[in-house]
């Protein structure tokens, strides 16, 4: 007997609000680095743009890289008085909190410049052992609108990682929040040696609690008979269910709950091809038990989670991009963090008509 022809449907990309995002979301507070790797000045390039970090004085300031006179990078500017930095190639002196030229010092003290240019500046604050950076038009909103809830408990231990990744920011969010990943993907990861991961979900929705999605369903199957081939997959006596709660929020936040702590992840983009990955694990902690919980991370979490498991995300991050795809059931979730985006960026982002 003859098979039927399979007819496939014309594919098209079903998100084009969500494609112009790619860039990132300017108007949100953004961690950019460890608060003491910042000991002069540190380039770096955020949401696209050239950022130089300074500290002067014991105080963070960020400014645009980019000096006005000729667009020599201040990167390689001098310190030449306190506040200040003189771009290396002619001597224009910015005044670090303002931006505004003070000097010329190659045109002496009357310049007729000084007062009537002034290089960007960005709103910084150093809090929970990072530096973060608002990178919008106006007035910021206060830092906390845009930290976990867990940050300002006074009692809590952070353990942070930092590393700069291959891949759109959006596709790192979309991966942490995918649920079919975790049952895949993850399954053969070292870290998860003793997990008992499901086969599959039913019943799979997202839920909203404050300014969180997150993931539930009505039951969790470890194993099953597919037709054809057999069961899958095999079940291991060592392996225990453990219970996780999965969020996402915006722009761009993860997080992981599970009994004994908490992982949170940044993604703060870079360009449109790399994104900077902040990885944060959590726990109360005070005294010892706070010591503990940092060798516990340096010995077990660093290399095994921060590293090796989520190196897993990270390779899959590098080779998603925007285009045709055929999304499945278990795709809520990634469709309920785009609807998120696109419904939720703050004004002054692209967002729907």
């Amino acid at each position: 007997m003859r098979k039927a022809p399979i007819i496939r449907e014309k594919q098209v990309t079903q998100w084009p609000e969500y494609d112009q995002l790619e860039d990132g979301l300017a108007n949100y507070w953004y961690p950019a680095m460890r608060g003491r790797k910042l000991r002069g000045k540190v380039p770096m390039q955020i949401l696209g743009e050239s950022v130089l970090f300074v500290r002067d004085g014991g105080e963070v300031f960020a400014l645009a890289d980019r000096c006005l006179h000729r667009g020599t990078p201040m990167r390689f500017a001098r310190r030449d008085f306190p506040g200040t930095l003189s771009c290396i190639y002619h001597g224009w002196c910015y005044d670090l909190k303002t931006g505004n030229l003070v000097a010329a010092l190659t045109d002496g003290p009357d310049c007729p410049m000084v007062g009537k240019v002034s290089i960007k500046t960005y709103p910084v604050e150093e809090r929970f052992g990072l530096i973060w950076i608002y990178m919008g038009e106006g007035t910021p909103p206060l830092l906390e609108e845009d930290v976990p809830e867990e940050f300002l408990d006074p009692r809590i231990v952070l353990c942070i990682r930092i590393s700069e990744q291959d891949g759109n920011w959006r596709f790192a969010v979309e991966n942490h929040f995918d649920d079919a990943h975790a049952q895949y993907l993850h399954r053969f990861s070292l870290y998860a040696t003793f997990s008992r991961v499901p086969a599959y979900k039913r019943g799979s929705r997202v839920v909203r609690d404050g300014k969180w999605l997150e993931r539930e369903q009505d039951s969790l199957h470890f194993a099953a008979d597919y037709p054809g081939l057999g069961r899958w997959p095999k079940l291991r006596f060592w392996q225990k269910s453990y219970g996780i709660k999965v969020r996402v929020r915006m722009p761009g936040i993860g997080m992981v709950a599970r009994k004994a702590h908490t992982a949170f992840k940044f993604h703060v983009p870079v360009n449109t091809d790399r994104f900077l990955f902040v990885q944060v694990i959590t726990r109360q902690a005070t005294g010892v038990r706070a010591w503990l919980f940092r060798l516990e991370y340096w010995l077990i979490h660093r290399w095994l989670y921060h590293v090796l498991f989520n190196n897993d995300d990270v390779l899959m991050t590098k080779y998603s991009h925007s285009g045709p795809e055929n999304l499945f059931g278990p795709d809520i979730s990634v469709t309920g963090w785009r609807k998120m985006c696109i419904e939720e960026v703050r004004t002054g982002q692209v967002a729907a008509e």
